[in-house]
């Protein structure tokens, strides 16, 4: 991963083969949401290498007229204040699969063939780096959401045996900041990967007769 964002901001760095107005400002826009991106990851839950990276991108060229700048910034801003006041929920939808996707295809540089061929290198390093970013931030979300159920709840249903069970995973799912869909089991194997490491950790416990539902052992660490 770090190999990644190494490779991707020594590429952002560089003198652009496509010297448009719209592609400089685009990649200026990747720069900022991949550094912003990186700063919030490393630094949760301070935000203090934020704002340096932020006053430090002050002197990025700018695109107030491109929509996809516009949207991609709002969505790291949006992104920033929710991690602040610890908004879990708005954090989750913001961090979903779908709408990362949204913004990595609004952080593509290419439009023309030509610019395709000269970009396409560049845009999977975008990708690549912001869903392994997404995917630490949400590592440490998850733990912060699961000491939240640890305190708040004494059992949760993990369990696809029915739409009552597979309604209640998905809800433990998406707080645990998993891509859990009520109408998909496919979507419960992250789930399911994190209570097999729970169990083994001695931090969930089955209930005896009782399919689906997990004590919670507050004494485990």
């Amino acid at each position: 991963s770090q190999t990644h964002l190494t490779q991707l901001f020594e590429t952002l760095r560089q003198p652009s083969d496509f010297s448009s107005t719209s592609s400089l400002h685009r990649k200026a826009t990747a720069f900022l949401i991949t550094s912003s991106l990186l700063n919030l990851t490393e630094g949760y839950p301070s935000q203090k290498l934020y704002y340096r990276n932020l006053e430090a991108s002050k002197n990025l060229p700018q695109s107030p007229n491109d929509k996809s700048d516009i949207d991609c910034q709002a969505w790291i801003r949006s992104l920033r204040s929710s991690l602040n006041v610890h908004n879990h929920v708005q954090c989750q939808r913001l961090t979903s699969s779908k709408q990362v996707n949204s913004i990595i295809d609004q952080l593509i540089l290419s439009d023309s063939e030509t610019s395709k061929r000269n970009t396409a290198s560049l845009d999977d390093l975008v990708k690549k780096a912001v869903f392994k970013l997404i995917d630490l931030l949400r590592d440490k979300l998850r733990e912060s959401a699961w000491s939240i159920l640890r305190a708040a709840y004494r059992e949760l249903t993990i369990s696809t045996v029915n739409d009552v069970d597979l309604s209640n995973s998905a809800w433990v799912g998406r707080a645990l900041f998993f891509d859990v869909v009520d109408v998909d089991k496919n979507s419960m194997s992250g789930l399911e990967i994190w209570k097999g490491e729970k169990v083994s950790e001695g931090q969930l416990v089955a209930k005896a007769g009782v399919h689906g539902r997990w004590v919670i052992c507050r004494n485990k660490k």
